[in-house]
């Protein structure tokens, strides 16, 4: 029977439909998780432990983990075990997409960038540093295009998504989404349609979201 590692998140609620896919294929599911191992003995069978933060690292313990058992494939099943799966696959020399575009689908701030790049129309962007405050902040505050939306980076399902109407909304989004003493807030804008290229993207990913036009 074919062998495929699924890698599953421990909160995913569609695991059990992965699973379940899988077995309807006549396929022999390995498991892949960051679930605790002390919560293992849950799973039928014990999940290959991995912390899926540390994507490199996840996919080498994950490769050498399921080597010897020849799966045909790795499957990650939401943007956080993607990447994971794409750098494990490459790693067995199994099919997969490229680490690096993976990569870039999962960040808001890359994609933009890099289809802007391509010349392919994508709304206007501002990435903010996270420290961004003074001067320059109320700079950011008004040259603004109102409205705008302040959304993050990594996020998903419009967690972490607010509109803007005027600066003092504006302010009052970027310090509810990205405090200053929020050392791993991970911002980036967004827009709910398509408009002409912005401002030049600023400082490190890491950092509070920048108006875009709503």
């Amino acid at each position: 029977m074919p062998k495929v590692v699924l890698v599953l998140p421990k909160s995913g609620y569609r695991n059990e439909d992965f699973v379940a896919a899988a077995q309807r294929l006549g396929l022999e599911v390995i498991a892949a998780s960051d679930v605790c191992h002390q919560l293992a003995d849950i799973w039928d069978e014990s999940p290959v432990a991995l912390r899926f933060r540390d994507a490199e690292a996840a996919a080498e313990e994950l490769a050498r983990g399921v080597a010897e058992r020849k799966p045909v494939a790795v499957v990650g099943v939401d943007d956080l075990t993607a990447l994971v799966a794409a750098l494990a696959a490459e790693k067995l020399g199994l099919p997969h997409n490229p680490p690096e575009a993976v990569a870039a689908a999962r960040s808001k701030a890359q994609s933009r960038q890099k289809l802007r790049e391509a010349h392919l129309s994508v709304p206007r962007f501002e990435i903010v540093p996270r420290e961004l405050e003074g001067s320059d902040l109320s700079a950011l505050l008004a040259r603004a295009p109102y409205p705008c939306v302040v959304k993050p980076l990594l996020l998903s399902g419009s967690r972490g998504v607010i509109r803007a109407n005027n600066p003092e909304e504006l302010r009052a989004a970027l310090d509810r989404v990205a405090p200053p003493a929020a050392a791993e807030a991970r911002l980036a804008p967004a827009v709910p349609r398509p408009g002409p290229a912005g401002t030049t993207p600023r400082g490190a990913f890491q950092g509070r979201a920048a108006p875009t036009p709503a």
